[in-house]
């Protein structure tokens, strides 16, 4: 059946099969939709009643005029005879109602809903023109399938409601919308909220037929109806093929039935001696075995299971009695497990059961090893977890999907508890990959609702909103309750981020119902702690303090000592929040009970951000010493967790998602009249990974102080040094003479990127723009006095991607290029190191220089890059005063060349393509490929292995698209194909700040390159 659409002043159908010819009348259009539906298409208001209409008719005389008959436009036009209490409707409203027609049949309600929105901005208490509103919000949802034009409908269904409780139109949207997420406990309480006021009886049908398809949803338990067929079978009415029939697509469900169900009670029959019940349940396994694989479904380990129990059955051997045991002791403890019961009882009977099944040779055994590495996962001993399932994969028979896949999902789970989150993406997408290849849509469900997760924590909400809207989408094909409230807590967290407080409510109410009829008090202890902190953010603290005393109720209930402490860490951390404003004591005693908590169990992740909240309240307490203490606290933590990853993108992704912790504290000096101690400070939260490669390869590393680094700058040298802080925009002025800071409050980060935009824009263009507003913002005053000064540019967010050399100063009537020359670099410690490396290298040996150079590029593999105009005869023109030049160029310049020779030449030119590439894999260069297999591209990692001993290398310039821009790390500064010479330890490098442009060469133009690095080497 369509859906319908209730407009305060007409019912749509959206998803209409109605003709969409041009030449087609308003009127022809008009009854074509009215005539390809059942009744109530169409629901007028007139006096405030609501009437509909019959089937494939307009009620008189409300339809009186409705078509003109003149009109032969390709959009209908509804001229509207229409009354609320005695005043005509407005003719904006009536226009947009004229559109929402139209979008029934084009699909398109852009119109309309603009039109409603201007309607709606004139009538701000008009409740009609906000249901109707909701109206054209729910069709654009339905036709884009677009789920936030639904959660907007629903809010402008609720401000029709707060404007006139009883409107029929909005609690008929409303509950519409409801339904259409699916959100079903909440739709069928609209759903109800309707009916009490609803008194024509044809609407009232339409009503309850809506509301009893939400009952049904809600009806479906956790299981498909396929398997009580399988259990009938197994249980001796009728023969399997016979009673069982389809397996309606439930792969999953019916593979898990077998594994944890069936052969649990074959197992139990053989052990009670029950020779006729075993066979028969024996047999059914088989039947649904080959039924899976013939729906496409995995069943490798399954079936290799199976035939291990026909082998002892036809040799007799006592193996039969080890494999009974252990499918028995299997299926029991995955009961279990999903049961939420003590994980070190449940391990040792997996533990049995992979004993078992191992002595017997069964390839089920992996089974019970997967749930082992669960266990060890929550424990938790992450290492162990990790080394248990790269050694059960390793054990896989052939062919298998839904065992490999469930690895990926517990690596990726393991590796997001470790903050490695670009790594934890990337097994979730494989294993969804491979669930999916297998049919199982729940398990596809579950790695969408895991990935979105991961996308929130590296900060990537469009994505995180697009996988957890996927993951939504599969409630219908759901069974496990914590699957769907996977899905709900996922959305729910994400809307609050966003600062849709109200949405994110239903979501959370939503989760609360489905926690409760699971009875799982680890669910309902999440779901009420959740909904407490929706409610706090909208004020309603009784009702918040109400949630988090049910949530510390259901926590004796959980059964795995572990995760009962980190939940009531969170439960502690929400009634902090409460207690916040009105009684900060009791709030802090709340936290330092999370604080012990955390530290005892070694349940570290969270307690940087409780030592955060513990430093704010003292701070609001007036309490400086102890805010400060707390802030140490909270970055000292930071840099004890970071010390434990090994792998540099690693340590780049949790700094990344840690840097507020040190926002924080560099706000708290300066708030405090500390400007040095903020320097510092923000010196500290820039490039550490960088300054740590220094120190291994010998070439700095260290941190200076804010002395040291004054003694260190040239006479002539300023460092300008700026810093994002929310709304801020920070500068600091260092030179041997002292530091001066300055700051800007309110800044619009959105708006500074744009300025920033065309800004680049207009000297990529040759056209500076001397008016532009980041001259004066940026540049300080007393540049325009000064002739050959030095200037070192920290940037920090979009200021990276500045050419600070042309920005105007004084009014525009000079650019910073006209007083200073500019080096760009991730910290002032960097660039000191890499000067003294410079003074290092400097030496009377012969300066060398090698061209390397790649015009051509594999155009399958790369179509979005040009074809560029250089050519090998642009690098004759190219002269390095004083230097042998080798030169590197065409097929010749692959990247095992091109990694044997850099490092014993003074400069190296590289001319040909940049790429930019994910934030944590960093740009690359594009070279000739070695081979068939070779993709050619030089790669972080393949120059952070170059050996720093051999290194005398001086300047790199990188004459090629984005060398100098990349994802912006919030620690590292843009993930470049500059950034790792830099590491290595290059003193000075050339990198582009925009891509080439068809018909221009690098080769020549070298005017256009940022330089990053050492200010000596200028």
């Amino acid at each position: 059946m369509c859906r319908r659409i209730c407009f305060a002043s007409l019912l749509l159908l959206s998803g209409l099969t109605a003709c969409t010819d041009n030449a087609v009348t308003s009127q022809q259009r008009l009854r074509q939709v009215l005539n390809d539906y059942r009744p109530f298409v169409v629901r007028f208001t007139d006096g405030g009643e609501h009437r509909p209409c019959a089937a494939r008719t307009l009620p008189e005389p409300l339809c009186e005029g409705a078509l003109d008959p003149r009109d032969e436009r390709e959009t209908a036009v509804l001229q509207f005879g229409m009354r609320t209490g005695g005043r005509q409707i407005d003719d904006l409203h009536a226009a947009a109602m004229a559109e929402l027609l139209n979008a029934a049949a084009s699909g398109d309600a852009t119109e309309a809903t603009v039109k409603l929105r201007e309607a709606a901005d004139q009538a701000p208490e008009d409740a009609r023109v906000a249901a109707d509103l909701a109206a054209a919000l729910l069709v654009a949802g339905e036709f884009g399938d677009d789920l936030d034009s639904v959660l907007r409908a629903i809010e402008k269904a609720d401000r029709a409601l707060e404007l006139r409780s009883d409107l029929v139109a909005a609690l008929f949207n409303r509950a519409l919308a409801l339904s259409w997420i699916p959100l079903p406990h909440q739709a069928v309480a609209a759903w109800d909220r309707l009916l009490d006021v609803e008194q024509d009886e044809a609407w009232r049908r339409e009503a309850m037929e809506r509301r009893s398809r939400m009952l049904a949803l809600l009806a479906r338990g956790e299981e498909p109806p396929v398997l009580a067929r399988c259990r009938e079978a197994a249980h001796g009415f009728g023969e399997p093929a016979e009673v069982i029939g389809d397996l309606d697509g439930e792969v999953q469900q019916v593979r898990l039935y077998v594994e944890e169900e069936l052969l649990r009670e074959w197992g139990a029959a053989v052990e009670a001696g029950d020779g006729v019940s075993a066979a028969r349940r024996l047999a059914v396994a088989s039947y649904l075995v080959a039924a899976l694989e013939s729906a496409g479904g995995d069943a490798v380990v399954l079936r290799l299971g199976l035939e291990s129990i026909q082998q002892a059955l036809r040799t007799g051997s006592g193996s039969l009695r080890a494999l009974a045991r252990a499918h028995r002791l299997y299926g029991e403890a995955r009961v279990a497990h999903d049961a939420g019961e003590d994980y070190e009882v449940v391990g040792r009977t997996f533990e049995e059961a992979a004993r078992l099944l191992e002595s017997a040779g069964s390839p089920f055994a992996v089974w019970p090893r997967f749930y082992l590495a669960v266990e060890t996962h929550h424990r938790p001993d992450y290492p162990a977890a990790l080394d248990a399932l790269r050694r059960l994969r390793r054990s896989l028979p052939d062919g298998d999907r839904v065992v490999t896949a469930y690895c990926e999902w517990m690596e990726g789970l393991t590796r997001s508890k470790q903050a490695y989150l670009e790594e934890a993406l990337h097994h979730f997408q494989h294993a969804d990959e491979l669930f999916a290849a297998a049919g199982e849509a729940e398990n596809v469900s579950a790695m969408d609702s895991q990935a979105a997760l991961k996308w929130e924590g590296l900060g990537r909400l469009d994505e995180a909103w697009q996988s957890h809207r996927a993951a939504l989408a599969a409630r219908q094909r759901q069974y496990k309750s914590r699957r769907i409230q996977n899905a709900l807590s996922g959305v729910a967290e994400i809307l609050e981020r966003q600062g849709r407080t109200v949405p994110a409510l239903l979501f959370f109410d939503e989760w609360v119902a489905e926690a409760q009829i699971s009875d799982n008090p680890l669910s309902q202890a999440l779901a009420w702690t959740g909904r407490a902190k929706a409610r706090l953010a909208l004020g309603w603290r009784a009702a918040a303090v109400d949630d988090l005393k049910r949530a510390g109720a259901a926590l004796p209930g959980v059964e795995s000592y572990g995760l009962r402490l980190e939940t009531r860490a969170g439960v502690e951390t929400a009634r902090a929040a409460v207690y916040e404003r009105d009684d900060p004591a009791a709030a802090l005693a709340a936290l330092q009970s999370v604080h012990d908590v955390l530290v005892a169990s070694d349940l570290r992740l969270s307690l940087v951000d409780v030592l955060l909240m513990q430093a704010r309240l003292h701070g609001r307490r007036g309490s400086l010493q102890e805010q400060e203490a707390k802030l140490t606290d909270a970055i000292d933590e930071v840099e004890r967790q970071r010390g434990l990853i090994g792998d540099d993108s690693k340590r780049v992704s949790y700094l990344d998602q840690a840097r507020h912790v040190m926002e924080e504290a560099v706000a708290f000096y300066l708030d405090s009249g500390r400007p040095e101690e903020a320097f510092q400070l923000s010196e500290r939260m820039r490039s550490p990974v960088m300054r740590e490669e220094h120190r291994r390869r010998g070439i700095g590393g260290e941190l200076r102080t804010l002395d040291q680094l004054q003694r260190e700058l040239g006479e002539n040298t300023t460092v300008l040094s700026y810093l994002l802080l929310g709304e801020r925009l920070v500068r600091w002025e260092v030179s041997r003479d002292g530091l001066r800071v300055q700051e800007e409050r309110d800044v619009d980060r959105g708006r500074l990127q744009d300025d920033v935009g065309r800004f680049v824009a207009s000297v990529r263009d040759v056209s500076i723009d001397r008016g532009s507003p980041l001259g004066p913002r940026l540049v300080p005053d007393s540049l325009a006095a000064r002739q050959d000064a030095q200037l070192l540019i920290v940037p920090d967010g979009p200021l990276y991607f500045l050419p600070f050399a042309a920005l105007p100063v004084s009014g525009g009537d000079s650019l910073v290029a006209d007083h200073a020359t500019v080096v760009t670099a991730p910290s002032a410690s960097v660039s000191l190191d890499l000067a003294r490396r410079e003074r290092m290298l400097e030496t009377s040996e012969e300066r060398t220089a090698l061209v390397v150079a790649n015009f051509e590029h594999d155009r399958q593999g790369y179509p979005e890059l040009p074809s560029l105009v250089s050519g090998p005869e642009d690098l004759k023109g190219l002269r390095f005063p004083g230097m042998k030049t080798t030169f590197l160029t065409g097929p010749s310049a692959t990247r095992e060349r091109f990694l044997r020779m850099f490092g014993r030449f003074t400069t190296v030119y590289f001319g040909g393509h940049g790429i930019v590439r994910g934030r944590y894999l960093g740009g690359a260069l594009l070279l000739a490929p070695d081979g068939p297999d070779d993709d050619g591209l030089l790669s972080h990692q393949d120059l952070l292995g170059v050996d720093g001993g051999r290194l005398r290398t001086q300047v790199v310039i990188l004459a090629a698209c984005n060398t100098g821009v990349g994802d912006l790390s919030g620690t590292e500064g843009p993930m470049s194909a500059a950034q790792p010479f830099l590491a290595i330890g290059v003193p000075t490098v050339y990198g582009s700040l925009w891509p080439i442009r068809q018909g221009e060469t690098m080769v020549r133009d070298h005017a256009i390159l940022q330089v990053y690095g050492s200010p000596a080497a200028l």
